[in-house]
């Protein structure tokens, strides 16, 4: 199954949410039950089969969407099912300024 496929019947996986990046500052984003974007994944609309199709063909129709790269990814016991999922959750694996003198840094900080 691929992220954008929705969950087909005996699938492992019960459920799926929807996401995307927010344009203004790029963060990850997950559809909630109004039809808003929320970063927190807790706050996501939980979806399977058709119901996660129809949810998915609205979100992508939006015009004037703050979003984009809107897609679904399965969930296992409520967290991201795949390894790209659960980074995705938790945010950039390195620190900002990596590999850079630390006077770059200070100096971008500031």
């Amino acid at each position: 199954m691929t992220s954008s496929d929705p969950v087909k019947a005996g699938s492992v996986f019960s459920a799926e949410v929807i996401t995307a990046n927010r344009l203004t500052d790029g963060k990850v984003v997950y559809r909630r039950g109004d039809g808003g974007w929320s970063a927190d994944l807790a706050e996501a609309l939980t979806l399977s089969g058709e119901a996660l199709a129809a949810e998915l063909d609205r979100a992508r129709a939006e015009p004037d969407t703050a979003v984009v790269g809107i897609y679904s990814h399965a969930l296992e016991g409520g967290e991201p099912a795949h390894l790209r999922e659960r980074i995705r959750a938790q945010g950039p694996t390195v620190q900002a300024g990596a590999g850079l003198p630390l006077s770059k840094i200070q100096s971008k900080a500031s």
